[in-house]
């Protein structure tokens, strides 16, 4: 207790309130009041959340079931599978679980929802082999919502094949693949125009252009710089810069003379 004294010096110390208890210092003496120091957080403080569950919400889920209560009275069980698509009609949908193989199917109703999709459009891409990722939520065996995943824009460069006033289609220097897009109003023509492209392309000419496509729909459609095309700046000289002098010449008397 001496040692622990002396690094607190010789001089009397104030007195400090923790807990509602009284700590007098005075002299290398003390004296003890009160109830036990106790640790307390300020009212008006939130701890922060611990930053596992930052990451651990349910839009990460690929299969749950909720038991939630209903208006009329009692629970129901909405069920929620997010897979590949196995099977679709005008009467049931299903779709398999990736974490088990299951295959989890539901009635197809008129009051079924189908979100950034359409049942045509989904038989469509499964009659084609195409892998088809959905969000199905399904409630007593009925299908509630039927959601596809938001379409992120495709970027494609590469020779035009076609075009036309109503669709684009460029070809992937990789893979061979046609990318074809539909042309709208809001289709962007940058350094060209649909009418230059057409031309080049009945000439026989090897046009090269970025599509950037959006849900089928042609966003923007550039062509490359030509060599050369940069334009120079020829604005207000910088500072500390010299203007090179007017072309003279001079005479034989040595004076000076402005070239006419």
């Amino acid at each position: 207790m001496r040692r622990n004294f002396r690094y607190l010096g010789s001089a009397t110390m104030a007195a400090v309130l923790i807990g509602g208890g009284t700590l007098v210092l005075s002299g290398g003496s003390s004296l003890v009041s009160g109830s036990v120091p106790t640790t307390s957080v300020a009212s008006n403080s939130t701890p922060k959340p611990h930053p596992v569950f930052m990451f651990k919400g349910p839009e990460r889920a690929v299969y749950s079931e909720s038991v939630v209560p209903v208006k009329s009275g009692g629970y129901e069980t909405i069920i929620m599978v997010k897979g590949s698509l196995s099977a679709i009609s005008s009467t049931s949908v299903s779709v398999k679980r990736p974490d088990t193989g299951a295959i989890v199917t539901a009635s197809v109703a008129s009051s079924t929802k189908f979100i950034r999709t359409t049942e045509a459009a989904l038989a469509s891409d499964l009659s084609s082999g195409k892998v088809v990722t959905v969000m199905l939520v399904e409630v007593g065996g009925t299908a509630k919502s039927v959601m596809a995943p938001p379409k992120l824009g495709v970027r494609v460069r590469g020779p035009l094949t076609a075009i036309s006033s109503n669709s684009i289609s460029v070809k992937r220097p990789k893979t061979g693949a046609i990318v074809t897009a539909s042309v709208a109003s809001s289709t962007k023509f940058i350094r060209t125009t649909e009418a230059a492209l057409a031309s080049d392309l009945s000439s026989g000419k090897v046009v090269t252009v970025m599509l950037v496509e959006v849900r089928g729909t042609a966003r923007l459609v550039a062509v490359p710089p030509s060599p050369g095309s940069r334009p120079v700046s020829h604005g207000t000289p910088l500072a500390g810069h010299v203007a090179p002098p007017a072309s003279s010449n001079t005479n034989s008397s040595g004076t000076a003379g402005t070239t006419a």
